[in-house]
């Protein structure tokens, strides 16, 4: 814990999750049942004291004002818990990035899963409106999205799971001085997140060299099998495969003589390759 480190695992979580949201757009339509144009609902970050906040001072602006900023989404964080069952080997190294030229690699351990809880409060003035963002979202959650989460600090993306709980109308509420009525409903998400602990650099263990054995034939792997130090190809006489001998000394991972790390490969051809 003496490393300081912010990776906004979480900020980077909600704002994918409000982008699935922020081209949803509705008809406002006149008295005679006519489109009159289309516009797109906006999305904010807020709970629902903020929200009365923003409608007060659009309020004590114009009665134009609050037509004009309703319909509204609102998003609020309700909860962050660890999921256990999602939990892989909290121990296991993933290497996201590395640099041969220096050698080195960039490493973390396995990423701790947490869900996070979002709620989002659709506010308007009327009905017809409702209807038509719920409609827009709904059909996408069966039950659940997926969208991709990128943490640019250790070179990573996962694919975040988004569930839909549940949806259902708040209590009406009125204006303080007026009597004019809000339609709220709430729609409840959980978000299959993902947290990371600090990265490393690792020096020691990034491969330099791969050393690749063709066979062209049967009798050439069949040969091979009774070397132990020596690399032998037997597709002497093809410029692209000539046969040559590397040592390697010790055992997996081998060393050649420059002292890196060697990874070996086998892979059976023909001539015509």
């Amino acid at each position: 814990m003496d490393t300081f480190y912010y990776y906004k695992s979480i900020r980077k979580t909600v704002i994918q999750f409000l982008d699935m949201f922020n081209s949803i757009r509705i008809a406002k339509y006149t008295k005679t049942g006519t489109v009159a144009k289309y516009i797109t609902v906006p999305i904010k970050l807020g709970g629902k004291e903020r929200v009365w906040y923003w409608v007060e001072e659009a309020r004590k602006e114009s009665e134009e004002r609050i037509y004009e900023m309703l319909p509204l989404i609102a998003a609020e964080i309700t909860g962050i818990e660890y999921s256990s069952t999602r939990q892989k080997n909290k121990y296991h190294m993933v290497t996201s990035s590395s640099s041969p030229g220096t050698g080195t690699a960039t490493m973390f351990e396995n990423p701790i899963p947490f869900d996070i809880g979002i709620t989002l409060r659709i506010y308007s003035l009327y009905m017809a409106e409702v209807d038509q963002i719920l409609e827009q979202i709904l059909p996408y959650f069966q039950p659940y999205a997926q969208m991709k989460v990128y943490i640019s600090d250790v070179d990573e993306s996962f694919d975040a799971k988004v569930l839909f709980e549940s949806a259902a109308p708040e209590q009406s509420f009125e204006y303080s001085q007026e009597e004019r009525r809000n339609i709220v409903w709430t729609l409840n998400f959980k978000i299959h997140s993902l947290f990371f602990k600090p990265a490393t650099t690792d020096d020691t263990n990034l491969i330099q060299k791969i050393i690749t054995k063709y066979y062209l034939n049967e009798d050439a792997w069949n040969d091979y099998q009774g070397t132990e130090t020596m690399y032998t190809s037997g597709a002497s006489g093809v410029n692209t495969h000539e046969a040559e001998s590397i040592f390697i000394k010790g055992v997996s991972p081998w060393l050649d003589d420059d002292g890196d790390i060697v990874c070996e490969m086998e892979r059976f051809g023909n001539n015509e390759e």
